[in-house]
């Protein structure tokens, strides 16, 4: 579980698999009050959407 000051987190875990690449997983944790928070703050909802697309292209793109 991440610290009580990060808000969100992702990870990636390799899991031992024949299947190749499709043995990864990824999870992802948001903190308490934050998803709380989230849940009121339509600011804050479209903030973290917007990173996430643009983090999600950097990977499509390659430009990480």
């Amino acid at each position: 579980m991440p610290a009580a000051n990060v808000a969100i987190q992702f990870q990636l875990i390799l899991t031992p698999t024949p299947r190749g690449h499709q043995g990864l997983l990824v999870e992802g944790y948001i903190n308490t009050g934050f998803e709380e928070h989230m849940r009121t703050c339509r600011e804050c909802r479209a903030h973290v959407v917007n990173d996430l697309r643009e983090f999600a292209k950097q990977i499509e793109d390659d430009k990480l």
